[in-house]
């Protein structure tokens, strides 16, 4: 045992061990009893004495129970004589040798440091190799034996990431984690923080330095009032947050001790770094040359700059980026795509600075290429949010100013392409749109061409006249309106039908202006065939019908007269193979982030800088329209009802009796009154009276009746299934039907008349493979937008479902590294037996 031995050594109690521990109370105590024999120690150790010694191999850690000891490495320092680094002191509760044991792989799984008593201890001590078997395990028991949340976000602060991990848990003990509300004073110069290291978690701080000079720092950043200026001594500006602000705070004192250098130096250093790159950002982004430093500045204050110490995928192919990634001098950064066919390409190294996903700053565009930054590299990261926000502080619009090119055809949903084309969701791109052959224009023309053809009849008729003939030019004039008007109509018509192939979906509209209005759509993933349908005037002039089904019995998206079939096929069928890798991919990293969040090792990087403030409450709404559509996070149930004239057909007697009773109120003043009115006729006007007062009643019990039922009747659709209720007024009865997400194969809208295109309402067919059929919406408000509601759950609830497919899987992973260990290691002992059977 390579672990130093106290006195007074002799077995720990169950109780003891179970109270450091808190996570095995539900582990069965036999179990635990077994696990810890002869592996956990209660030892006492006198002032001076060493509980582990630095590089000798780890074998067990020590719990302090009692005292109080310290701990630190001895290295060579620059002048060649020892200097001492992770040096602190330990009270009551810590673990020292914990962080050697959790990372041991780094130092060849021996003890990074030096722990001794400063005072007489008492500490629980247990064998590596039983904490190994609770790991195994118990997976999850890393973020008890250390805070590996926060440990995992240092990795990725630039300031610290290249650290150790070991070094990180030291810092992580020593750090102490503080919210700040915006325009909230951190320190003023020279206040009582001036013996502090500050790391932005998330948000964005101020440092005023007076006379105007100012610097703006983002997520990842770090800051101190010992930084300087060369006109400005430390310990000479104020520190604020511009909005809600996460900070790490670490005394400088123990920073130092810890790592072994000066933090406030680096750090200074890594904003010149920032400062440099942001130059260069500016040059190659914006249109206009000689941007003021203070600009550039201010966008520094609206970047993440993160530290990648594994490979990390930033952006997937296929797949919308929501941010610009600019690769710091020095990183490097792999570009993979795969081509048409799914075929990988050869990869790609870059080498910073550059920059990728410009194009989010517009709108979520799919990306062509994968985006891996290597491991030790820095990155600085442009949330379009943050864009947004930077843009509303200046003065100068930059959103105009930006030298972003996108590729022709790529049509997503940002600032006027959401007009054009409004039904399309976020990230998705029109791979091709197809009208309907010519042919089809002239058969819509047919109206127009009879009419004018009349038109010349009648016009040849008044030829055979002299002069002016009002009797002729009057029909001829009514017949030349009538055929520009049908001309006009028919061409209307033609353009508003259309086939779109998109990456996400099959969409297929017929549009009639001001009577009626229907689209069908099918997401790629549910088409199960392409067939193709001509004649014999259809081969000579290249058109026919192209049908795709689904797995729905009714689910078919009929087109005549196509002229792009085979374009379309392809098409089709390219997005489909393409969505199926994605998945594949998907699958990958899903698997990937698992892994390093069952090992522990999950990077932690928070996306957005501003998270309100002065800046929210003043926005001026100039990019509102822009990228409005992005990052809809909403989970909740959507509700609707039908349109409210649904109602009128159940209210027409109703309304009748309303108009009666009108009538019986002003029919005594339109008869003429007798002198002297008999009983019969006081008797008939009483009458009159109770029958329509009992009249009205009972209309307004049916209005109430029918609006109360039209309430209780709602469409609701959640991130799992759609629901239909019908529900009688006063709980008389009530009938749910639903259907689930995975089962819808492809939604319809119809808009069927010319009422309810004027008044914007219609139904919403919803086709499943399921025994319940179609699921209808009928005569709901703004049918397009409760079909695309829908189909952007359905979108989700895909996405959902296939992390949620790879968690399964993944969850059979730790069995077969069981059975992989084992038989392993029968594998070596089988080995060595026989090595020692060849030596005997």
């Amino acid at each position: 045992m390579n672990g130093a031995m106290g006195h007074n050594r002799k077995p720990a109690d169950l109780d003891v061990i179970i109270a450091q521990f808190g996570f095995l109370a539900g582990v069965d105590k036999d179990e635990l009893t077994h696990l810890f024999q002869n592996a956990a120690f209660r030892e006492e150790f006198a002032s001076g004495e060493v509980f582990f010694q630095q590089d000798v191999q780890i074998d067990r850690i020590y719990i302090l129970l009692r005292g109080q000891g310290e701990q630190f490495r001895v290295e060579r320092g620059e002048d060649g004589g020892p200097r001492r680094t992770l040096m602190r002191s330990i009270y009551e509760g810590a673990m020292p040798g914990v962080y050697d044991f959790l990372f041991g792989e780094q130092f060849d799984n021996r003890y990074r440091t030096t722990a001794k008593a400063v005072e007489a201890c008492t500490v629980l001590s247990i064998e590596t190799a039983t904490l190994n078997r609770l790991l195994y395990h118990y997976p999850e028991m890393r973020n008890e034996l250390a805070p590996m949340p926060l440990i995992n976000r240092l990795r990725t602060i630039p300031l610290v990431g290249r650290e150790d991990l070991a070094t990180l848990g030291f810092l992580a003990d020593a750090a102490e984690r503080r919210t700040y509300q915006p325009n909230a004073l951190v320190y003023a110069a020279g206040g009582q923080e001036r013996n502090c290291m500050f790391l932005i978690d998330q948000g964005q701080v101020m440092l005023d330095w007076g006379s105007g000079v100012h610097n703006w720092l983002g997520t990842g950043a770090a800051f101190s009032p010992e930084m300087s200026q060369p006109t400005s001594p430390p310990l000479s500006h104020t520190a604020k947050t511009e909005t809600l602000t996460d900070l790490i705070a670490i005394s400088l004192k123990s920073f130092r001790n810890i790592v072994g250098w000066d933090p406030v130096t680096v750090a200074m250093k890594k904003a010149a770094e920032r400062e440099k790159a942001l130059e260069e950002l500016f040059t190659e982004l914006f249109e206009e040359k000689g941007f003021s430093a203070q600009q550039r500045s201010l966008l520094a204050g609206f970047m993440s700059h993160y530290y990648f110490p594994t490979n990390s995928v930033l952006i997937q192919q296929g797949e919308q980026a929501n941010s610009l990634w600019m690769l710091m001098k020095g990183g490097q950064a792999a570009l993979q795509a795969l081509d048409d066919e799914g075929a990988k390409l050869v990869t790609t190294i870059s080498i910073g600075p550059t920059y990728f996903a410009e194009t989010a700053l517009l709108g979520e565009i799919p990306q062509d290429s994968t985006v891996e930054a290597l491991a030790g590299s820095e990155w600085l990261r442009l949330y379009w949010r943050d864009f947004q926000d930077y843009d509303e502080a200046e003065p100068v619009d930059m959103r105009p100013l930006l030298r972003v090119k996108v590729k022709e055809g790529e049509i997503v949903t940002r600032e006027g392409h959401g007009k054009r084309y409004p039904w399309l969701q976020r990230g998705e791109l029109i791979i091709l749109f197809s009208r309907r052959h010519w042919i089809a224009f002239l058969r819509k023309g047919i109206p127009a061409f009879v009419t004018f053809a009349i038109l010349v009849g009648v016009a040849l008729l008044g030829a055979m006249f002299k002069g002016y003939q009002w009797w002729i030019a009057l029909p001829a004039g009514i017949l030349a309106v009538l055929a520009l008007a049908f001309f006009i109509w028919g061409a209307i018509d033609y353009f508003n039908d259309w086939i779109v192939v998109t990456n996400r979906r099959v969409v297929h509209q017929e549009k009639v202006l001001f009577i009626n209005e229907w689209r069908k759509e099918a997401p790629l993933e549910q088409i199960q065939n392409v067939d193709f349908q001509t004649t014999f005037l259809g081969r000579w002039l290249n058109y026919g019908t192209m049908i795709i089904q689904t797995a729905s019995t009714s689910g078919v998206i009929s087109f005549d007269y196509t002229r792009h079939f085979k374009q379309l096929n392809e098409a089709i069928n390219t997005q489909r193979r393409r969505r199926i890798k994605h998945t594949v991919a998907q699958s990958k990293k899903t698997i990937h982030q698992m892994l390093e969040k069952r090992l522990g090792l999950e990077l932690t990087l928070p996306k957005q800088v501003y998270r309100g403030g002065r800046l929210r409450e003043a926005a001026s709404g100039r990019l509102q329209g822009g990228a409005s559509a992005m990052d809809q996070g909403d989970h909740d149930t959507v509700v609707w009802r039908r349109h409210l004239l649904v109602l009128l057909p159940k209210l027409w007697w109703a309304l009748l009796i309303l108009i009666f009773w009108l009538v019986i109120l002003i029919l005594p003043n339109i008869i003429p009154r007798p002198a002297n009115p008999s009983d019969v006729w006081i008797i008939f006007i009483w009458g009159l009276r109770v029958v329509s007062f009992l009249s009205v009643l009972i209309a307004f019990g049916r209005v109430a009746w029918v609006v109360a039922n039209w309430h209780n009747d709602t469409y609701e659709v959640s991130d799992e299934s759609l629901v239909h209720v019908e529900k009688l007024p006063l709980s008389i009865a009530e009938n749910r039907k639903s259907a689930s997400l995975s089962h819808i194969q492809n939604v319809e809208m119809y808009i069927r008349t010319p009422i309810q295109w004027l008044f914007n309402y219609g139904d919403v067919v919803c086709q499943t493979a399921a025994e319940e059929g179609d699921f209808t919406f009928n005569g709901v408000p703004d049918p397009r937008s409760v079909a695309e509601e829908i189909l952007r759950r359905i979108e989700r609830f895909r996405r959902q479902s296939e992390i949620a497919a790879v968690r399964q899987r993944s969850r059979d992973l730790p069995d077969w590294f069981e059975v992989y260990n084992t038989l392993e290691w029968e594998k070596l002992e089988g080995e060595h037996a026989a090595d020692a059977r060849l030596d005997s």
